[in-house]
């Protein structure tokens, strides 16, 4: 019975790790632009605004169980992730250099 249950959360521990994946090198690479504070703003809606909400609600309203918790959890991360790589492209473009023209 626990190698069933185990197997049954691994499907959600390769979501979560594909999620986790995206978000935690773009959390890293607007650390590096020195973006921190938007970047905080952002993982706090994605995990508590969106994700522990969602994952409470499909929990026990909708009487998921432990499965809407971790649906949450990996649909806070994907968020995230999303948020995040938004936020990175328009860091990118803001920093953009301008192209430099040669005099010859």
């Amino acid at each position: 019975a626990v190698v069933e249950l185990a197997a049954h959360f691994m499907i959600f521990a390769v979501f979560f790790q594909l999620s986790d994946a995206v978000a935690a090198p773009i959390q890293g690479i607007l650390r590096g632009f020195k973006d921190v504070n938007v970047t905080l703003i952002l993982s706090l809606i994605a995990y508590w605004v969106i994700g522990l909400p969602l994952g409470y609600t499909l929990a026990e309203p909708f009487g998921v169980g432990p499965d809407g918790y971790w649906i949450g959890l990996i649909a806070g991360l994907a968020a995230g992730a999303v948020l995040l790589f938004v936020r990175l492209v328009y860091i990118v473009r803001r920093y953009k250099p301008e192209p430099v023209e040669i005099k010859s």
